[in-house]
């Protein structure tokens, strides 16, 4: 089957957008883009939005909240939008509920004044095996809404993309640093774009106007070294909710439990460093001084998260945590799977 794509998607909103469209697939930046123009073009009157911009919550949607919004007739106007954002199809565990909602989706002609958009999180629909053999429920739902699939660009136009990001900024930047950027960060336009701010800033900090490819280790967060300290951190702090978030999103790039669990007992070993510092006396000044250097190579940005989590934590804590990981490491390297890193939530 034939899947939109964004640029498909960009044509038909010039030509005039008309019944429901899907967004699914692994870029949420450009799903949150498409649909922000989408209601920009629908409703261009900020007054009557109330009337003709009607957004539904993800975990609030059921057939009877979707009618409720698509019944009425837009205010002023010809048409309205009606949308969905970030939603994940497995939150719904009872199959009739989807039953009801897709009867909905298929009743749509008997709203014509609506557009109905419903974008799916990054993981959150059966996608298939392929492009060319979907999963029976995406071809399902295809058949009462126009399927547009959502793909990072490939890395020419990303760079591109992330030069005009810079220049937005006041900074410019050779396409060498953004291969940099690619390979510290990843490719998620998400990421990229918080990333592309935070070395902006800090060039023109510096009184510069074009950023040094030695800025991007210096000032950004590598995708895994992130993820990694959010769920540490979380994991110390007992939130379990944040810690399978952030380690959800390393499964989602696909990052091997090996390098997870390494890069786990790093932070936490990092952490019991800061904070045996932090007890000797050492002030934040000195800290950064001794952590940017060899062996840890930390970033400023990161030895300022390291300080803060540091500070909150125990040291005897720490001590423990590290033993956990280190014996979790050890496992892992073993079974190779996720689930060992997932039993840290309930020993640590």
């Amino acid at each position: 089957m034939d899947f939109y794509t964004s640029d498909d998607f960009k044509r038909e909103l010039k030509k005039g957008l008309h019944g429901g469209y899907l967004f699914f697939g692994d870029e949420d930046y450009l799903k949150l883009n498409a649909l922000k123009n989408a209601r920009r073009a629908i409703c261009s009157d900020e007054a009557f939005s109330f009337f003709n911009d009607l957004t539904i919550e993800p975990l609030k949607l059921t057939a009877d909240t979707l009618l409720d919004a698509l019944t009425p007739l837009p205010m002023m106007s010809d048409a309205k939008i009606v949308s969905v954002s970030g939603l994940d199809f497995s939150t719904f565990k009872k199959p009739t509920e989807l039953e009801e909602l897709i009867e909905v989706f298929a009743s749509l002609d008997e709203y014509p004044s609506n557009v109905l958009i419903i974008s799916v999180m990054a993981g959150g629909i059966d996608e298939g095996y392929s492009v060319k053999k979907p999963s029976a429920f995406l071809k399902k739902l295809s058949q009462y809404l126009r399927p547009v699939r959502f793909v990072t660009p490939p890395k020419g136009k990303l760079a591109a993309w992330c030069e005009k990001h810079f220049e937005h900024n006041g900074v410019l930047c050779s396409t060498d640093v953004c291969y940099e950027l690619f390979k510290r960060c990843g490719t998620s336009m998400f990421t990229l774009a918080s990333e592309i701010d935070k070395l902006s800033y800090y060039t023109l900090s510096k009184g510069r106007d074009r950023i040094d490819i030695a800025d991007v280790p210096l000032v950004t967060c590598s995708v895994i070294e992130e993820e990694a300290f959010a769920f540490t951190n979380a994991l110390l702090d007992g939130n379990n909710e944040k810690a399978l978030e952030a380690l959800s999103v390393m499964k989602f790039n696909r990052v091997e439990p090996v390098i997870i669990s390494a890069e786990i007992s790093k932070t936490i070993s990092d952490l019991l460093v800061v904070k045996s510092m932090l007890l000797s006396g050492k002030t934040h000044i000195e800290i950064a001084s001794m952590l940017r250097p060899e062996p840890f190579k930390l970033s400023e940005y990161t030895v300022e998260l390291r300080i803060a989590a540091a500070a909150s934590k125990s040291i005897e804590k720490l001590r423990r945590a590290l033993e956990l990981c280190e014996a979790a490491d050890k496992e892992v390297k073993l079974s190779g799977g996720y689930a060992v890193i997932e039993q840290l939530l309930s020993t640590i």
